[in-house]
């Protein structure tokens, strides 16, 4: 198994965080950058954690449903990365379900800006009442709303999106992009399958298109695109088996993308930190250099810094 790791190529930086709860622990952040240069960010915290490298047991460490997602919006300074305002947000739409739900919250948003809102797209159990897990996009506001204050942040709206086969279990990792002024999804990366919302409603029942090759790419999307070249820039992913058997490991790789979204190319596979269970769900550009925040064990959060010149050794096939 090949023991690339990116740690070795970036420089890590040490951000303060924010507040977590008691009981709770951070991981999977949501990195965007604003149009005035400030950074926000989404942490997710949940009531347990797993034991172990290849993560093999759940403790719950805190009374309420069993499994419990929260999450906090953070605001840093765009020149030194320091915390500028930190906000829960209430996700107070599925608390009808709460006392029937196997685990409840937003899941692993992925934070994006459309016609000046501060969007998210997540995976959410709650609301449906047969308790699937299915991906709503919903929204924060407009970003010029975005304040210090001590009230939590409160949704304004939250739309279910049905994916290419409504009566199956959807993907998980939808990556949000936006395409020559129009937002798409990525809903497939691995199979270059991509869906667009349609008109605002209960449910967004989306358009559904495919790369005509019908391609099968060997990794599932991570973080959502950034501007690279005349195109754009991912992470993707694909989750293998450790030696015993048991558990996960998490391979990642880069994904070019032309000005049309096709795929063009995929670095060699590598490990952020750890041969383990780790993952990055967003990345974002920082004075000229990729900034990429993931999670280790899903119970803790740290920072890449990396530049943008890395990217052409790991794209080399020669490496």
């Amino acid at each position: 198994m090949e023991k690339l790791m990116l740690r070795d190529f970036a420089r890590e930086i040490f951000p303060q965080c924010p507040n977590i709860p008691y009981g709770y622990n951070p991981y999977n952040p949501s990195i965007l950058t604003l149009p005035n240069g400030n950074i926000v960010m989404n942490v997710r915290m949940t009531n347990y954690f797993y034991k172990g490298n290849f993560m093999t047991k759940t403790t719950i460490t805190h009374h309420g449903p069993r499994y419990s997602t929260k999450n906090i919006l953070c605001c840093y300074h765009g020149d030194d990365f320091s915390l500028l305002w930190q906000r829960p947000i209430e996700d107070c739409w599925g608390k009808y379900f709460y006392n029937r739900c196997y685990e409840h919250g937003l899941q692993d948003m992925r934070l994006f800006l459309f016609q000046g809102e501060l969007r998210f797209i997540a995976t959410v159990a709650m609301i449906d009442p047969e308790f699937k897990i299915w991906v709503y996009e919903g929204s924060l506001g407009l970003v010029e709303d975005l304040i210090p204050s001590t009230e939590p942040l409160y949704i304004i709206s939250l739309y279910k999106l049905e994916g290419p086969q409504p009566d199956i279990r959807c993907e998980k990792n939808w990556l949000p992009m936006n395409l020559n002024g129009e937002q798409w999804y990525i809903y497939h990366i691995g199979k270059e399958v991509w869906l667009q919302a349609g008109e605002a409603g209960e449910i967004r029942k989306l358009a559904y298109k495919r790369s005509p090759d019908k391609v099968r790419h060997p990794f599932s999307g991570s973080s959502p695109p950034i501007p690279y070249k005349d195109g754009f820039l991912l992470l993707g992913h694909k989750v293998l088996s450790p030696p015993n058997g048991k558990g996960r490991i998490y391979k990642h790789c880069f994904i070019r993308l032309d000005s049309n979204g096709r795929v063009i190319d995929y670095s060699k596979f590598f490990s952020l930190w750890q041969l383990g269970v780790e993952y990055a769900l967003s990345m974002t550009w920082w004075k000229g250099e990729i900034l990429i925040p993931f999670s280790l064990n899903d119970n803790d959060i740290r920072f890449f810094v990396l530049d943008p010149c890395v990217l052409e050794i790991l794209f080399s096939p020669i490496m």
